[in-house]
């Protein structure tokens, strides 16, 4: 969504912040913190819980304000006085998927990046009717900042400097939203079985494709998980090539 011209005080013209970016989060964050429990014990994380848990075996398209409010046992305009809109809901229940993002366990900087990694793509996997949003709204909000600090703090308490701490923090999740969309971002209409595509491979005509052909039944023999173990070690073998990790003294811990 762009960002939409209002007409402000005076008549001054400004720019409303889109849902989702940058400036509308600040707004979030300051009437979070001005926020006082209602009468009627609604809360902005009871409507999330509930949306998250009509999403568990839906799709975005079966959640609407109606029936939210219905499993809710509420109306429609009681969920309006903590979400402005539909679309404000969807950015807030992405948020709300990071809740429960472990900590790293105590131990060696490499198994606690990798639990990391892990551990954030099951979240996405977990609930892969979210991950059409990933790709289209940045993650602001007050969970995916703890995410965030999780990862910067584990990485910086193991030596690396805060610059490269934060460089580390984006080489791996942008690998993990990769690795998401390439699993569930397609309809779920547009993901044929492994076997489906083997017998698409081997009925192509040979002499355009001999070794597409040839080779088909010896294709897709990796899983998705296997996939990402794979890219993901790799990417830990080179982070830890390119950014060396001090101790408290400033030497390298790595050769």
């Amino acid at each position: 969504m762009f960002a939409c011209i209002v007409a402000g005080v005076g008549g001054h013209v400004k720019t409303a912040a889109a849902v989702g970016d940058a400036d509308w989060w600040r707004r979030q964050h300051v009437l979070a913190a001005a926020r006082r429990p209602r009468p009627d014990g609604l809360t902005l994380a009871r409507i999330t819980e509930a949306a998250l848990a009509m999403l568990a075996d839906g799709d975005l398209a079966d959640l609407t304000m109606r029936s939210l409010a219905r499993a809710l046992g509420t109306q429609a305009g009681s969920l309006y006085r903590h979400v402005a809109s539909r679309e404000e809901l969807l950015v807030h229940l992405l948020d709300a998927a990071l809740a429960d993002l472990p900590a790293p366990r105590p131990g060696d900087w490499r198994a606690g990046a990798a639990q990391l990694s892990r551990d954030h793509r099951q979240v996405w996997l977990r609930r892969p009717a979210l991950a059409p949003l990933l790709s289209k709204y940045p993650m602001l909000g007050p969970n995916s900042m703890r995410s965030r600090e999780l990862a910067l703090t584990h990485h910086i308490s193991h030596g690396y400097s805060p610059q490269d701490a934060s460089d580390i923090y984006t080489l791996l999740t942008r690998h993990v939203l990769g690795a998401v969309a390439a699993r569930i971002g397609r309809s779920r209409r547009l993901r044929p079985t492994a076997a489906a595509r083997r017998a698409l491979y081997a009925e192509l005509p040979s002499a355009a494709y001999p070794n597409v052909v040839s080779l088909a039944p010896l294709s897709i023999r990796l899983s998705d998980d296997d996939i990402f173990a794979f890219t993901l070690e790799a990417i830990l073998d080179r982070i830890e090539q390119q950014y060396r990790a001090s101790g408290p003294d400033g030497a390298p811990l790595r050769a």
